[in-house]
């Protein structure tokens, strides 16, 4: 059945205002309002901006890049062993962080259109993980 809904929506022809907020934080608050994002979704965005931040030693993400962000996912996902859907949240979160509030895009963040997830009509750039056959783990488990 037909929606009419394209399955990539083009990005809005208007570029996001200026903002007006001095303060990283409060920069972050202004676009997840302006963008009507939910309460709770600046609740957590801004707690995963903060971790960031002090993962870092408070240095400016604007300073920091795509490693500092795989860094801090990686230390995320194998020294404090979150949920993948906790994982995706923070990964989420400084997606908007560097897009949305910083206007940057990060190296990784650059995939061909057929490798991206969209949400909310937005487009999230995303690692894709290599899939392998079972024979082929087999092959791999054997020469071990």
């Amino acid at each position: 059945m037909k929606t009419g809904i394209p399955l990539h929506p083009a990005r809005p022809a208007t570029p996001l205002p200026a903002l007006r907020s001095v303060r990283l934080l409060d920069q972050v608050r202004e676009r997840i309002r302006y963008l009507h994002y939910s309460i709770r979704t600046e609740d957590a965005y801004v707690h995963w901006v903060k971790a960031f931040i002090f993962f870092h030693d408070r240095r400016h993400p604007g300073e920091l890049g795509g490693p500092e962000v795989e860094a801090f996912l990686s230390w995320q996902a194998n020294e404090r062993n979150v949920a993948v859907s906790t994982h995706r949240q923070a990964l989420s979160a400084l997606l908007f962080l560097y897009q949305k509030v910083l206007g940057m895009n990060l190296p990784w963040m650059a995939l061909p259109p057929g490798h991206r997830c969209a949400r909310d009509g937005e487009h999230f750039g995303v690692e894709l993980l290599h899939i392998i056959s079972p024979a082929r783990v087999v092959e791999l488990v054997r020469r071990r």
